[in-house]
């Protein structure tokens, strides 16, 4: 990633890849006192994820169209916590409660990557 606001970006997005490894090792810690084996390769992830994996724009300094696969993403993410929410609340309060926690984290991170968005558009005008 280069340009104007790279840095900026890159911020964020260590945080919330750092963010994002906790997600994990919640739900693999979940899993395993549910008595599954996590999955422990990308290609494994990958099988169970039904948001695919993320691909940066050929174009490294198209910022709004890296916001808007961001932006994808996170929403993908929101619509499967939600899911799961309902699947749980009446099955297994921990859970539950474990998609609640993670759901409310992408929902902030959703809401700061709209306000990249719009404040990267109203510099490009």
């Amino acid at each position: 990633m280069k340009g104007v606001d790279a840095d900026t970006f890159k911020k964020e997005l260590l945080k919330q890849s750092i963010d994002e490894l906790g997600h994990a090792e919640k739900i693999a810690r979940r899993m395993i006192q549910l008595g599954y084996v996590p999955p422990s390769t990308l290609e494994e992830i990958l099988k169970f994820t039904t948001c695919g994996q993320l691909t940066m724009p050929e174009n490294v300094t198209d910022y709004e169209s890296f916001i808007e696969k961001i932006l994808r993403a996170e929403r993908c993410a929101i619509a499967k916590y939600n899911e799961l929410i309902k699947k749980y609340r009446f099955k297994d309060q921990i859970t539950y409660e474990l998609f609640e926690d993670l759901l409310e984290d992408e929902v902030d991170d959703e809401e700061t990557w709209e306000s990249f968005l719009e404040q990267y558009r109203r510099r490009k005008i």
